[in-house]
């Protein structure tokens, strides 16, 4: 298939796009693959906001969206949703999940308590 469709034009078959197959799969085998549209196993963090994402209490390392209704296995974030990701990641941590678990915050770029609109201000004035 990377041959037959991807590097025949000259493209490098070492630089693929993992989304292109996966939706390629996906579109060529609908009848045996599910497409988690309701977040119950993934959730994308784009545009995204920290509060939208709660710690479920008594659930150690359980998250639950507001937006989906679901407490899903993995979170992703994707695009703009990076600042909600180290903030949940954060609260994770602050919370003992996972067990003996430390963050160091000077390791991201994202300073603890920057809202979204400081962040985004930020790189614009950054990238000046």
């Amino acid at each position: 298939d990377i041959a037959d469709h991807h590097s025949f034009t000259g493209a490098s078959k070492h630089r693929l796009d993992d989304q292109r197959w996966f939706t390629r799969h996906y579109i060529r085998n609908q009848q045996s693959i599910a497409m988690d549209v309701d977040g119950i196993m993934f959730h994308t963090l784009h545009d995204v906001e920290p509060a939208q994402i709660e710690l479920v209490s008594g659930r150690s390392g359980v998250v639950r969206s507001s937006i989906t209704d679901t407490q899903p296995c993995a979170i992703h974030g994707n695009g703009n949703g990076i600042t909600t990701f180290h903030d949940i990641s954060r609260r994770l941590v602050q919370a003992g999940w996972p067990p003996n678990s430390t963050m160091d915050t000077t390791a991201s770029p994202i300073k603890p308590n920057l809202s979204r609109e400081d962040h985004i201000q930020r790189q614009a004035s950054n990238s000046a």
